[in-house]
């Protein structure tokens, strides 16, 4: 069973046969994989918000952005430069859509989706634990009122044993994650042109 789920851009959804895909992989819950692939600088970190903000629209649910190169103000910053509705707190909106990890006092139950925004815990690039890094951020942002239900990772780089070259293992630990807790999963992976 899949769900279509728009990107919000009738030519995007086009290309991509409906939108975003959730399938059904178990019986009671749906998941989705997406990679975003591409050099610095090419908007992989604005898609990936983008297609984060929409599972998590259909899954109910908010973001949870794990930092593997950046730091979460950087994150944010980039977040702000493309997307500053996200950031900007407004009268109907007394609470920005992005909230930086740690956070001292729980948030408050607010209308999803939020992006919660964090740095993944330290990672063995001889044997990176992906999941465990991402249970992580669930617990941490479960804590304060959170709702995970999408995750992104930015940026899948070699340096860190998660590029082109991780065990598949490592890789099939993490799509099972997704699919076992019915989450939405958006991977950026940074590429260089050689």
């Amino acid at each position: 069973m899949i769900r279509n789920v728009p990107t919000g851009d009738i030519g995007f959804d086009a290309i991509l046969g409906g939108g975003w895909r959730l399938v059904k992989r178990l019986e009671d819950r749906e998941s989705a994989t997406i990679v975003i692939r591409g050099g610095p600088g090419s908007g992989k970190t604005l898609l990936a918000v983008d297609a984060a903000l929409a599972l998590a629209g259909a899954l109910k649910g908010d973001v949870v952005a794990g930092c593997v190169e950046l730091l979460p103000t950087e994150y944010f910053a980039q977040i702000q430069s493309g997307r500053e509705e996200l950031v900007s707190e407004t009268p109907e909106r007394q609470q920005p859509t992005v909230i930086m990890l740690p956070q001292a006092a729980p948030v408050p139950a607010w209308e999803s989706p939020r992006i919660f925004c964090g740095l993944l815990p330290e990672l063995d690039s001889e044997s990176p634990d992906l999941v465990a890094a991402l249970e992580t951020l669930l617990g941490d942002v479960t804590a304060i009122n959170g709702k995970p239900m999408v995750f992104i990772v930015d940026s899948l780089i070699s340096g860190y044993g998660l590029g082109p070259s991780t065990p598949r293992q490592n890789v099939d630990a993490v799509m099972k994650f997704a699919a076992e807790r019915g989450f939405g999963l958006v991977l950026c992976e940074e590429r260089s042109e050689e």
